[in-house]
């Protein structure tokens, strides 16, 4: 038996958006714990995917600048190559 029933509007796979899916209440089972799959568009995860990555982006670019302060204070005159293999040794 199943936990959600589907008035089929379409194919048993396939979901419209005037699709209704109802609780099956004679639905019984031993195990505690169900999954349940969350449909989601496809849209909402790249715009979810670019938002997350220029946040990421832009956190990176606050530590690579903290680090490269970080090293020009202790060493006041450095190489542009020294402070680049400076800067990624900290960092990594």
């Amino acid at each position: 038996m199943k936990l959600l029933l589907k008035q089929n509007t379409a194919g048993p796979r396939e979901f419209l958006a005037n699709d209704v899916f109802t609780v099956a209440t004679g639905f019984r089972n031993q195990m505690y714990k169900i999954k349940v799959p969350v449909a989601t568009s496809k849209e909402s995860k790249t715009v979810e995917k670019s938002e997350v990555a220029e946040k990421v982006d832009e956190d990176r670019r606050h530590m690579i600048e903290a680090t490269i302060v970080k090293v020009m204070k202790t060493r006041r005159k450095l190489e542009h190559n020294a402070l680049i293999a400076e800067a990624t040794k900290i960092l990594s």
